[in-house]
């Protein structure tokens, strides 16, 4: 049996995009704990007709949609970066966001960006009584997940 090539998803970071042509991207520095790029879905059609093989439904492929991603971290009091995504939510305006995870530290070439248009549609804390105090930032994609090659491993 062949060892595992598994990996931790350790040094993933989340960038936001300035709206400027050519697009600059400054990392969201606040303490991330939970880091995901947005998946994807295809609808489905149904197609039967009146001459279906067997009086068995038919479908089809609909449209593909990219999945609600959530992010999570510890809430740092009177943090700008936070006031920043609290501050995105319910514009009308799409900010592109990156997921970047780094390359494996064997420097394999394999790390990945993963960008995408969305609008943020929630902001949520959490102030446990005995507990680290996080937030949740939701943002709903619209359009394409683009990957390309990524950045190097973190130094």
């Amino acid at each position: 049996m062949a060892e595992t090539e598994a990996d931790i998803g350790f040094g993933t970071s989340l960038w936001m995009g300035n709206g400027a042509t050519p697009e600059v991207f400054t990392e969201v520095m606040v303490e991330l704990t939970d880091i995901n790029p947005p998946g994807i879905s295809a609808g489905v059609v149904e197609a039967t007709h009146h001459k279906s093989p067997g009086r068995f439904r038919e479908r089809i492929s609909g449209l593909r949609d990219t999945n609600e991603v959530t992010y999570n971290g510890h809430l740092v009091r009177n943090d700008a970066a936070i006031a920043s995504l609290r501050g995105k939510v319910g514009q009308r305006v799409r900010t592109t966001w990156q997921v970047r995870i780094p390359e494996t530290e064997e420097g394999a070439g394999d790390g990945e960006i993963h960008e995408f248009k969305a609008l943020a549609t929630g902001f949520d804390q959490a102030t446990p009584l005995e507990g680290v105090m996080t937030w949740d930032l939701t943002l709903t994609p619209s359009g394409p997940v683009t990957v390309t090659a990524g950045p190097p491993a973190a130094p």
